[in-house]
């Protein structure tokens, strides 16, 4: 073979190479650009589901779980009230037997109604609140399991969910505990009886106003203290309510933020 003809057969297989090389280029850039679009569109499409999970699961928690604070936040001072109104039935009491003449006036009647009429109204708020609270914590302890399995995170949910339940557990058996020997032995068939006698009592004497203030302060203890202890508790179990619920949506808002924040690599492998 003629030197010509080598010159011509390199040039042949250097224009082949060089042909090969450009294919590879093309079919890479080709290649890049297909998996940008998939990646990209992937993520657009990860991203949109995201954008469900908060709008369906996430946002919807928080907006139950603020009604429901509102509400047990209510009845707590609620509670707290209760008791205070009946100290201030039991103050006047007081004020109405070592003030008879006062206390038999018409224009100062309307107060000692006043304080009773308050009274009830406090006990049928608290009423309404309880089961407004109730009510609201199934819906949120549902809401809590659902975001937890959309998100996978229901092994921690579960986890916390044993620590939470404990301590409201104990709460409530506290709140047994601190209940007074008075009540706790308080026969309900003895109200019968000791109205009638209330109602045959000679009050004209000094012995027998003695005598009924003292059962009147033996009941009106204990009733106080027990309202107070229950505003405690209450506020102990909103407490506990709001970090727990503080505890899981930190857990929720960083799966969250992390399926929101994926490398290009991690959905390429993906």
């Amino acid at each position: 073979m003629s030197d010509q003809e080598n010159d011509i057969r390199v040039t042949l297989v250097e224009e082949k190479k060089k042909d090969f090389s450009f294919l590879k280029q093309l079919l890479l850039l080709i290649l890049g650009s297909f998996v940008f679009v998939v990646v990209a569109e992937g993520y657009k499409s990860d991203l949109g589901r995201n954008k469900d999970l908060v709008k369906e699961y996430y946002r919807p928690v928080k907006v139950a779980m603020s009604n429901c604070l509102n509400h047990h936040n209510q009845l707590f001072l609620q509670y707290a009230e209760l008791g205070g109104s009946y100290q201030l039935v039991f103050d006047e009491l007081v004020f109405m037997f070592n003030n008879q003449e006062t206390a038999n006036s018409h224009d100062y009647q309307a107060f000692p109604t006043a304080l009773l009429k308050a009274n009830h109204s406090v006990k049928k708020e608290i009423e309404s609140l309880k089961t407004n609270v109730e009510s609201c914590r199934v819906k949120v302890y549902q809401a809590y399991e659902e975001l937890a399995l959309v998100t996978g995170k229901f092994d921690s949910y579960k986890e916390l969910s044993l620590e939470h339940f404990d301590k409201l557990n104990r709460l409530n058996n506290s709140l047994k505990d601190n209940i007074s020997t008075e009540i706790k032995n308080f026969d309900v068939k003895e109200i019968a009886p000791m109205i009638r006698e209330f109602l045959t009592l000679d009050l004209s004497k000094n012995e027998n106003q003695n005598l009924l203030m003292q059962r009147i302060e033996t009941m009106s203890r204990p009733v106080i203290e027990m309202e107070m202890n229950k505003a405690e508790v209450e506020q102990n179990k909103f407490n506990e309510n709001k970090r727990f619920h503080d505890a899981l949506m930190e857990i929720f808002l960083e799966e969250i933020n992390r399926r929101n924040s994926p490398s290009i690599v991690s959905q390429f492998i993906g």
